[in-house]
């Protein structure tokens, strides 16, 4: 059975969201236009869990991440517009799926602002301890990031249970 196509207005917390995750890029850009002239040929291209680098690579691997930034926010900002693709835990009907598609929204929202703002700061960190040769990550560390998306997740399944 299809599922209804409806249409979900803007909100003022995505259009804040929104902007969140596009702001990203202008950590992208400084790192890049700041720091990237002084970015040695080998650089760190893996970190173990406490953020030492355990693996080098040419310098150019680097430019994957603003590439990755680019696509996860086409195809991020692209599944705003379809929450009836979106997969649900509960049967999506006419009178439910306007609440549904709201809160599957905002979970595309929060989850688009901490991949984009990690990306970006992967990037800057990378090319930061590139540049310094230490070698290490600095704050803030990636698993905040996940535990992030942890906390946007279990908001979600909360929000889902309530009527």
């Amino acid at each position: 059975m299809a599922r209804p196509s409806v249409r979900v207005p803007f909100t003022p917390l995505e259009i804040a969201l929104d902007l969140a995750a596009a702001s990203s890029f202008f950590l992208i850009a400084t790192a890049f236009f700041r720091l990237w002239p002084a970015v040695p040929e080998q650089v760190p291209v893996h970190f173990d869990v406490r953020g030492v680098a355990d693996a080098f690579g040419p310098r150019s691997t680097l430019l994957a991440l603003p590439v990755l930034w680019g696509v996860f926010y086409v195809l991020l900002t692209f599944l705003r517009f379809v929450p009836h693709w979106h997969n649900y835990p509960v049967a999506v009907t006419a009178s439910n799926a306007p609440r549904l598609y709201r809160l599957s929204i905002l979970l595309v929202a929060w989850v688009k602002v901490l991949v984009l703002w990690l990306m970006a700061t992967l990037f800057w960190q990378v090319c930061r301890a590139a540049v310094t040769a230490s070698g290490q990550l600095g704050a803030p560390h990636p698993g905040w990031f996940v535990a992030g998306v942890g906390v946007v997740l279990a908001g979600y399944i909360l929000a889902l249970r309530r009527k």
